[in-house]
């Protein structure tokens, strides 16, 4: 794991996220000045920081975040087919026979 790759990311979804570095901050529990100093490669960065940055974010993908293997977030990594029936509306065609029987006569409808 690269640190400096790692924060490199951290940078990248906290744009995605469309957040300023202080409300990123806050929503991780933790102090602006921090979030500066990690962004600024200042501080060495324990597990805790981490720890709180996948609690306040549960679907973000920690193999992205440390490695950059697959998609930002674990529901982008679902089976592609689903991905694009959630994404989409679909139809599907329907064809019901109904036949009733009156005073013993079958009629379709």
């Amino acid at each position: 794991m690269d640190i400096k790759s790692t924060i490199t990311r951290l940078e990248t979804l906290i744009e995605h996220l469309q957040l300023s570095q202080n409300k990123f901050a806050a929503k991780l529990g933790t102090s602006s000045a921090m979030m500066s100093q990690v962004l600024k490669k200042d501080k060495n960065v324990g597990v805790d920081f981490f720890f709180k940055l996948l609690n306040a974010y549960p679907n973000l993908s920690s193999e992205w975040l440390f490695r950059g293997i697959g998609s930002m977030f674990l529901d982008e990594q679902a089976n592609p087919i689903i991905a694009q029936v959630t994404q989409e509306a679909v139809q599907i065609p329907v064809r019901i026979d109904l036949k009733i029987s009156i005073n013993g006569k079958q009629v379709a409808l």
